[in-house]
C-alpha cells in the first residue's frame, strides 16, 4: 500500500541525513562523500539499520534509474497477490476491464532501501521486519539564501523519502533587474549543458579516508553536528531591501512539490533577468542517493 514501508523491529532504525548542501568538489567524489556520511551516521547510531529510500514504485525525483515498470512488477509476481486476484485471468494476463492496471498497480507498491552493516562478531539476531507508516524527507526547494530543510517526517500519510544532496551555484552575473527577487532556483543557464544523472558505483570499495567535513557547507556541518570548525558561510550577502522569491519559500521548502513545466517552484511569472529556467536535474546518484546542482536565478516582477 502507498502509505506503508518496512523497517526492522529488533534493531534501532535511523534515516540517512538528507537535504544537505555540499561543496562543488563533491561532484567528483560523491562515493567518498556518501560512505563518510554513512560511517558518521552509524557511529552516532550503533547497530542501527539505516533507511536510505522509501518511495512509490511508480516514480522518483530525480531518477538515477527508470522507475519500476508494470511488466517488471508482474515478473516479480505482483499478479499472484490476493488483492489482485480478480484482476488477472488464469493465463496471468490482466483482464480487459482492468485496463488502468498498468499505471495503477505500480502506485500500490513502495520501494524501501535499508542499509545494515555487520560482521561475524557484531551480527546478533537475524533482521525482523515490520510494517511502518509514511516517511517524508529530501524534497523541497532552497530558501533563505540557499538553505534546505533537513527535517524528516516519520508520521507521514505516504512515502516520499530520499537521500538528497545539493550543490548550489549563486548567480555570478550582473544583476540588472530594478527589483530582483531572490531564492529562485533552477537548472543550468542557457548555453550550459545539463550532465544528467550518473550513478556512484562500488561503494563498498570506495576509499573511506575522506573527511566528511571537507565536503559539506556550513549549514550541513551544523546539521550533522560535526566536530571542528565549520567552513565559512560562502553565501553572498543579499542587498539591503531585496526580497526573497515570493516570500513563500518557507512553505515550499518541505513540500517537495514540483513546479509546472518551464517554471520553478514559486514562479509567479513576470520579467526574468536570468537564464531561461529549466528543471533541475540530479547529477550523481546511487539508487535514490541524489546529488543535485541548482543555480539561483534572479527575476523581477
Amino acid at each position: 500500500a502507498p502509505e506503508h514501508r518496512y523497517q526492522v523491529a529488533n534493531y534501532p532504525n535511523v534515516t540517512i541525513p538528507t537535504n544537505l548542501v555540499v561543496k562543488d568538489q563533491t561532484r567528483e567524489h560523491f562515493g567518498e562523500f556518501y560512505v563518510s556520511l554513512l560511517d558518521h551516521t552509524l557511529a552516532q547510531n550503533p547497530k542501527a539499520v539505516v533507511t536510505e529510500y522509501a518511495w512509490s514504485a511508480a516514480g522518483c525525483d530525480p531518477c538515477p534509474e527508470p522507475a519500476l515498470a508494470y511488466d517488471e512488477l508482474l515478473m516479480l509476481g505482483a499478479n499472484l497477490l490476493p488483492r489482485y486476484a480478480d484482476s488477472f485471468g488464469p493465463d496471468g494476463k490482466a483482464l480487459p476491464e482492468t485496463d488502468d492496471l498498468s499505471w495503477r498497480l505500480p502506485q500500490d507498491f513502495v520501494l524501501t532501501r535499508l542499509h545494515a552493516r555487520y560482521d561475524k562478531d557484531s551480527l546478533g539476531e537475524d533482521l525482523v521486519f515490520e510494517q511502518a507508516g509514511g516517511l517524508i524527507g529530501g524534497g523541497g526547494v532552497p530558501f533563505d539564501r540557499g538553505k534546505l530543510d533537513p527535517a524528516v517526517d516519520t508520521a507521514g500519510t505516504y512515502n516520499r523519502f530520499q537521500a538528497r544532496y545539493a550543490m548550489l551555484h549563486f548567480w555570478e552575473g550582473a544583476v540588472q533587474c530594478k527589483d530582483p527577487l531572490w531564492d529562485s532556483w533552477g537548472g543550468p543557464p542557457s548555453g550550459q549543458q545539463d550532465k544528467g544523472t550518473a550513478v556512484a558505483r562500488d561503494l563498498a570499495f570506495v576509499d573511506r579516508g575522506a573527511s566528511l567535513g571537507s565536503y559539506v557547507s556550513q549549514s550541513a556541518h551544523q546539521t550533522l553536528k560535526l566536530a571542528g570548525e565549520p567552513p565559512a558561510d560562502d553565501r553572498p550577502a543579499r542587498p539591503e531591501g531585496s526580497q526573497a522569491d515570493g516570500d513563500k519559500a518557507d512553505g515550499d521548502k518541505a513540500s517537495g512539490d514540483k513546479a509546472e513545466p518551464g517554471k520553478t517552484a514559486g514562479d509567479k511569472g513576470g520579467c526574468k533577468c536570468s537564464a531561461e529556467q529549466t528543471p533541475a536535474q540530479g547529477l550523481l546518484g546511487v539508487a535514490s542517493l541524489a546529488l543535485l546542482a541548482l543555480l539561483r536565478r534572479r527575476r523581477r516582477t
